[in-house]
């Protein structure tokens, strides 16, 4: 998958608020275990050139409160004028990505910002039928959803009183948020493949066999059979289904495992390389450098600070 563009270094999301101007008014209980997190924020009435750094998670922005007026610059692109009213509109901006803003308004200006791990919009992609690394989110600025902003204000509403605390709760409002996101504003849409593609249940069952296996040397004849195809029937199926092949699955799943394994424990570098199927560390961090644009070093530490 091709990196999305304006990728800086990434920072975590605590450092990240450090970029934030105004003052931090709600911070929102770290949800399924810190998939979504929320945070509120009052705006300065005006605001010079600031930079965003990049984090690793996907952000969500909407007004609520007040119109703000600026203009906002992607890496060396030229500025681009918007125009944010309390509305319905959101603000997308991908993992990894940085932007740079600056704004006027005549009063202080009211926002929320939801913090989304990639992995959760790569799973659902998953239960519909599309393989993780072709899951993608699209930089938009000031777009028009009544959804994703009716989903925000009822988290923002529920951090506020405390309730939140309720686990099918928070995974509904997450799912809601995954499935609104990949269908409204992912890079491509899931549509039924052309007749003979690889059903969704043998894509769940090679991704289960892939996930149960990463440390072997996988081969196109385990796939295939894990599903009852033949190598030819299942490369030609898996491609129409996906849009890549078998062997590009497997790599992102390896380096989809060691995001999660980065993130969620302390295995020094060269374990978490083996775990996933990679030959050494030096092959494990060239690989995910080239999918994440950053090193396992830095992507774990982006997590973590």
């Amino acid at each position: 998958m091709a990196a999305p563009p304006n990728r800086l270094r990434l920072t975590s999301l605590a450092h990240y608020q450090e970029h934030v101007p105004g003052q931090l008014v709600l911070s929102g209980n770290d949800q399924t275990d810190g998939d979504l997190q929320l945070r509120s924020h009052v705006l300065p009435a005006q605001q010079k050139p600031q930079s965003a750094p990049a984090i690793p998670q996907h952000t969500l922005t909407f007004v609520y409160a007040g119109r703000i007026q600026g203009a906002r610059q992607t890496g060396g692109g030229p500025w681009q004028a918007f125009d944010a009213r309390a509305d319905g509109h959101v603000t997308l901006r991908p993992a990894g990505c940085s932007t740079t803003l600056r704004w006027t308004t005549d009063r202080p200006v009211r926002t929320t910002s939801l913090y989304l791990a990639p992995q959760r919009l790569e799973d659902m992609g998953l239960q519909m039928g599309m393989a993780p690394s072709r899951v993608e989110l699209r930089d938009r600025f000031n777009v028009a959803d009544s959804v994703l902003r009716a989903l925000a204000r009822t988290l923002r509403r529920a951090a506020a009183t405390g309730t939140s605390d309720d686990a099918l709760y928070r995974e509904t409002a997450l799912q809601s948020i995954a499935v609104r996101l990949l269908r409204r504003h992912g890079a491509s849409v899931p549509a039924e493949p052309d007749t003979g593609a690889l059903s969704k249940a043998r894509l769940r069952r090679v991704e289960r066999y892939v996930r149960a296996h990463l440390d072997t040397d996988l081969s196109l004849d385990d796939l295939a059979e894990e599903v009852g195809l033949s190598k030819y029937h299942f490369s030609r199926r898996f491609k129409q289904r996906t849009g890549q092949s078998p062997y590009q699955f497997v790599i992102y799943e390896r380096v989809r495992t060691a995001r999660r394994l980065l993130r969620n424990t302390t295995r020094p570098l060269a374990q978490i390389a083996l775990d996933v199927g990679f030959s050494s560390q030096s092959h494990f961090t060239r690989t995910f450098k080239r999918h994440v644009s950053a090193t396992p070093g830095t992507y774990r530490a982006a997590w973590r600070e």
